[in-house]
């Protein structure tokens, strides 16, 4: 299920992303949400938090949009490195928020020189356990062109950094360093986000969480403002996401 600006779920004005389970989700806190459009009634779900909150969730495979805003920030209250991304149409927007820290976010940073972000773009999530590991590994593709048809590749990758700077290895420990290549990546971020902001600020509107059933303690959460553990008590039975998946680059190096 897309989460484009203009969907047929319904209205995404002012509506709030988060990344759960190999998805994009809209995330309501300790309340089933009202007003929401009879497909997103089908598609929704819960889970319980380990401190025995309810959330109710609907996932959506891929967002779209013109990209017109992203900050990387401290968020003292969950005491998380946040990402935000803004999309908007001119008409709507709608924020999707994730760890800065997280692979899959780094992933993304890798991506920024070779997006055009005068054009629209969709992320498309993926879920997958390769053959070698147990855990699986999530994230989200970019696209772009024609129909979304056009796979952006990484700017930054093994065989060409590109002055990305190497994870350094401590023998004894047996460990790998890579402060300071997030910190490149984090400046790269950065400064590309600065002529984003410049470049479509025309198609920025008024963000705001509308009455789509959203309580005051859901707009809360949505924001990071609530500390919450998202680890849920039982696996949720979520629909299978895209069957897309990273590049070799998307791997740690």
């Amino acid at each position: 299920m897309g989460a484009g600006l203009r969907t047929s779920r319904g209205n995404s004005k002012g509506k709030y992303f988060k990344f759960f389970d190999g998805n994009f989700t809209r995330e309501f806190y300790n309340k089933k949400p009202k007003g929401i459009s009879a497909e997103e009634e089908r598609h929704l779900l819960d889970r319980t938090t380990s401190k025995g909150n309810v959330i109710y969730y609907i996932p959506y495979e891929t967002l779209q949009g013109h990209i017109v805003e992203g900050i990387i920030e401290n968020n003292e209250k969950i005491n998380q490195l946040q990402l935000k991304l803004v999309f908007s149409d001119g008409e709507q927007e709608m924020t999707f928020f994730d760890n800065a820290d997280y692979r899959r976010a780094k992933t993304f940073y890798k991506r920024l020189p070779n997006i055009d972000f005068s054009k629209p773009v969709l992320l498309s999530a993926y879920k997958f356990t390769p053959d070698d590991k147990d855990k699986p590994i999530q994230g989200y593709t970019v696209y772009q062109g024609d129909n979304f048809t056009e796979k952006i590749g990484p700017h930054y990758t093994r065989e060409t950094p590109n002055g990305l700077p190497q994870p350094t290895h401590n023998q004894i420990k047996d460990t790998w360093n890579y402060d300071e290549q997030d910190e490149f990546l984090m400046n790269v971020f950065n400064e590309k986000m600065k002529e984003v902001v410049e470049m479509n600020s025309d198609k920025r509107v008024a963000n705001y969480m509308d009455n789509e059933g959203y309580s005051e303690e859901t707009k809360k959460f949505a924001a990071g403002d609530v500390a919450e553990d998202d680890v849920p008590s039982a696996p949720p039975s979520a629909p299978q996401p895209s069957n897309d998946g990273p590049d070799d680059d998307d791997l740690p190096f």
